[in-house]
């Protein structure tokens, strides 16, 4: 999906217990005294934890050599975090047969002892050596500190895998998705690996991109550059902890890395040699790979993970352990674990409370004869009532054996849209199998269903050792359910040395159905006083609620800002020097009482909201305020001004306040005075302008600012110059002009501008001159596409939108009364759908056009005529709804928003 900037004013959204573990490496920095406690730290600054270390994806290895990388650690607080200590616990070593021996999970903090405020840091950490038959494993990662005279401990699970099927070359991949957690703190990180498949093979990453805005790369994007075979880069991803949960996929485009002989176009028609020269380059197979995301939400409770088990050989023991974690923000109490038959003797966690990110490990026993089964782990705290670990063993003497492998483990997807993952099955015993069946898909808890689809295995006579098979299982939901289960399953006969014998293995695949907007609001500024619009979704169909559809509002009120936790909303009053609080409860706006307004200064013009949900920042235009006025939130939502300082200077005209995500800097756009000021952001919520110099110029009547996702690139409209202006962003968050050309041209009136999700395209809409201006990015810099750089729109364009897949643009034609539509090339061409390229609106339609996640429903406000129009998209196409199109406002209505989901 695209992120969306127009000119009208919009959302600016913003004690490790280890019974049975041995073996233990530390890497310390600084001794801490006294006794740890886990999970979220003592910080009277910050209700989150203070160290977290990333949720992990699994960690490819490569046949039985150990991998090393990084994992990132971050300080959560406003203060530095010395004498930070690292220790790692590994539980392959239960089972001798996992590892070569004497070879163990390590990890290096020697970089990582110390951490600024808001800063992280590259953990390195190295996997052990496998033995010829073990596939997988866990270690335990452990952070501890002392914060304020208190002794903390930060516990994290890494799961690694050995990667299936490396020879044949399938470009750069990623090995599993992962759920991000915020463990209490309002941003939430996770690692996740690509690696190079293959064999001697060199892959050009042309883009890594993710489908959600609010879900973001922040470090090791390596788009432009190459990866190796059996080469492993961490990726790190971030987004906002949000009321509800978010589902997303990171997609990875690569090609062999081969030169040619063809000459490199250096004509005068082409605006970048390098890159044409780079793309003489590419002249091999692309492949495109994804894995899902997911975001767990504010509320989501105990959250229960495990790590991998390894391969038990009973030859060598019956004995084996498991790694069992709280990846929630609340505690979670556990019952009595339980296994499936040839599983004995658990000992560990059951009856055991834990706190947010401290873990506990499950020791038991399994038959001296070859088995499959699950230890399921009961708990109450969170949305999931249970999760189970699958357990493999076997008799090295001889036995019947397969790995099972999922593409995407867990599989994310949004409710009513569903996912897939496709399950690999490798016979890594000693005797051919026959019979093969694939038994249907159970699904253990939540309201999915789950099917087969495309089975091979079924189709096989036999499975050879060696061989493989494949089968996909489609899930489908309805509801949101967060970290449930299906148990997969495989099951053959052998000609054994007792004649001929049953194999059977379990396999559990988590899955997250995420959540879908309920409902739609809009503000109706032609009221007096404003009102709000409600509406609820249903099948698509916006339907005002009842018996009361709207809340009132103030004197010609704005668009609509929420709490992250969507528990309050607020609406800037422009007439009344006001802002209108709301609670907000299944949906309904309720005035906060006894206080449902605080002032501001003259001519508010928009409220935006810091991503902690702690305080919020309103822009004052009038030349008798130009500042920004500036309020804590308490814990019912009433917005209460700074003292002693309750404003913040600005220069002429400042429009909405834009931060960067980590809220760390603040920027302005002043309108008539053509700057842009630069503020730090203090832990109390005040802004403070950089010094020595504060602010940087503009061109004339500047617009709304956009960054890059990495945050080291800014462009701006110039409403009135007909151009855009482009900054480097160091990392103390100061803005400069590129150099030698720090603008470029659009054409008449840019009034909307887009970044791409891989940030390798932009686009702007021209109000004036009926177009939409394209460019490809090169180092920052803006290039019109060539030979085309414009596409026709009909008469005043406002707003362009894109999809969620990225395939399909949107622009609405305020005078026309049409919207445009567009299918996106791979070079990022925009081409009018055919044989129709317009839709029909109702009278002045306004932006932004909103898509709900699932790419099935679109809805358009039209401000002269008081309706919202409503479309379902089939192949990108807008179908107005029938019997019903359109559903009445009131009147001037804009602002139209999704509520948070």
């Amino acid at each position: 999906m695209l992120k969306m900037f127009r000119l009208q004013l919009v959302k600016n959204k913003l004690c490790v217990i280890a019974c049975g573990l041995a073996l233990v490496t530390v890497a310390s920095g600084c001794s801490n005294a006294g006794s740890a406690s886990s999970g979220i730290s003592d910080n009277s600054q910050n209700t989150g934890t203070a160290i977290t270390i990333d949720n992990a994806g699994v960690i490819p290895v490569f046949g039985t050599m150990p991998t090393t990388t990084v994992i990132y650690v971050h300080n959560n607080s406003v203060v530095t975090i010395s004498g930070v200590n690292y220790g790692v616990v590994d539980n392959d070593h239960q089972n001798s047969s996992s590892l070569v021996q004497n070879n163990y999970a390590r990890v290096d903090g020697s970089q990582c002892v110390a951490i600024a405020a808001g800063q992280s840091c590259a953990l390195k950490i190295t996997t052990p050596q496998f033995s010829e038959q073990s596939s997988q494993g866990s270690m335990l990662l452990q952070a501890s500190y002392s914060l304020n005279n208190k002794a903390v401990s930060f516990n994290q699970i890494i799961n690694y895998a050995q990667v299936q099927n490396n020879l044949v070359t399938a470009g750069a991949k990623f090995k599993a998705g992962i759920d991000i957690s915020g463990y209490g703190n309002p941003t939430g990180y996770a690692t996740i690996y690509l690696y190079g498949s293959g064999q001697n093979q060199v892959y050009n990453v042309s883009s890594m991109t993710i489908n959600k805005p609010a879900v973001t790369i922040v470090n090791g994007n390596i788009s432009g550059h190459q990866i190796q075979s059996n080469f492993v880069q961490a990726v790190e991803v971030s987004s906002p902890i949000l009321s509800s949960s978010i589902s997303a996929t990171i997609t990875v485009n690569s090609s062999t890395f081969q030169a040619n002989n063809t000459p490199v176009n250096n004509s005068t028609k082409s605006p970048n040699k390098s890159l044409n020269a780079s793309k003489s380059l590419l002249t091999s197979d692309q492949f495109s790979n994804s894995v899902d995301l997911a975001v767990e939400p504010v509320a989501a409770g105990a959250i229960l993970t495990t790590g991998l088990i390894p391969l038990l050989n009973t030859v060598n023991g019956t004995s084996g352990s498991l790694l069992v974690q709280n990846s929630g923000n609340q505690n979670a109490v556990l019952g009595s674990a339980s296994a499936d038959a040839g599983i004995s003797n658990l000992s560990g966690c059951s009856g055991e409370t834990l706190a947010p990110a401290a873990s506990c490990t499950i020791s038991f026993n399994v038959t001296e004869s070859g088995g499959s089964g699950n230890i399921t782990i009961p708990y109450t705290g969170g949305s999931t009532s249970s999760i189970a670990a699958n357990v493999t063993w076997f008799n090295g003497v001889g036995a019947a054996l397969v790995s099972m492998s999922a593409s995407n483990n867990p599989v994310t997807f949004s409710a009513t849209v569903g996912g897939s993952t496709t399950i690999t099955v490798q016979n890594i015993g000693g005797y051919t199998l026959r019979n093969i069946s694939v038994p249907a898909p159970v699904v253990v808890g939540g309201s999915a269903t789950a099917t087969l689809a495309n089975n091979n295995c079924a189709e096989s006579v036999t499975l050879p050792v060696g061989s493989s098979c494949s089968y996909d299982v489609e899930v489908a939901d309805s509801a949101t359910d967060l970290n449930q289960q299906i148990n997969l399953g495989f099951s053959a006969s052998y000609a054994g040395p007792s004649g001929t014998q049953a194999y059977s293995r379990v396999m559990p695949l988590a899955y997250s159905s995420t959540a879908i907007p309920k409902y739609v609001y809009i503000t109706n500024s032609g009221n007096n006083p404003s009102t709000i619009s409600m509406y609820s979704i249903n099948s698509g169909v916006l339907v005002p609620f009842s018996p009361e559809s709207t809340a009132t509002a103030g004197s010609f009120s704005g668009s609509i800002s929420f709490t992250p936790s969507a528990a309050n909303a607020y609406v800037v009053n422009l007439f009344g020097r006001n802002v209108s609080m709301f609670s907000v409860s299944n949906g309904l706006f309720t005035p906060l009482s006894p206080q449902s307004t605080v002032a501001t200064q003259l001519a508010p013009g928009g409220i935006v909201i810091n991503q902690a949900g702690t305080y919020a920042y309103v822009n004052n235009r009038s030349s008798a305020s130009n500042s920004i006025s500036i309020y804590s939130i308490n814990a019912g939502g009433i917005l209460t001004p700074l003292s002693p300082e309750s404003t913040a200077p600005t220069q002429a005209g400042p429009m909405q306040v834009t931060f960067n995500k980590a809220g760390t800097y603040a920027y302005v756009v002043n309108q008539t005075s053509r700057t842009i000021l630069m503020y730090s952001v203090d832990p109390s919520g005040m802004l403070t302008p950089f010094t020595p110099e504060s602010t940087v110029n503009t061109q004339n009547t500047p617009s709304l600012l956009t960054f890059n996702s990495a945050e080291t690139y800014a462009y701006l409209t110039n409403l009135n110059s007909n151009s855009i202006s482009m900054y480097s962003v160091n990392s103390n968050g100061l803005l400069t002009p590129l150099s030698p050309e720090s603008t470029v041209a659009t054409e008449s009136t840019p009034a909307s501008f887009v970044l791409d999700s891989s940030n390798t395209h932009a686009y702007v809409v021209n109000g004036n001159s009926q177009s939409v201006s394209m460019y490809d990015i090169i180092n920052g810099v803006l290039v019109p596409m060539s030979p085309e750089s414009t596409v026709a729109t009909q008469n005043t364009p406002n707003t362009i939108t894109f999809d969620e897949s990225g395939k399909y643009a949107y622009v609405i034609n305020q005078i026309s009364s049409t919207i445009s539509m567009y299918n996106v090339n791979s070079s990022g061409v925009l081409m009018p759908i055919s044989p129709e390229s317009t839709v029909p609106t109702q009278g002045s339609p306004s932006g932004p056009m909103l898509i709900d996640p699932s790419n099935s429903f679109a809805y358009v406000a039209n401000s002269s005529s008081n309706t919202i129009s409503m479309y379902r998209i089939l192949d990108g196409v807008l179908i107005p709804l029938s019997p019903e199109s359109t559903v009445a406002t009131q009147t001037g209505a804009v602002g139209l928003t999704f509520g948070p989901y």
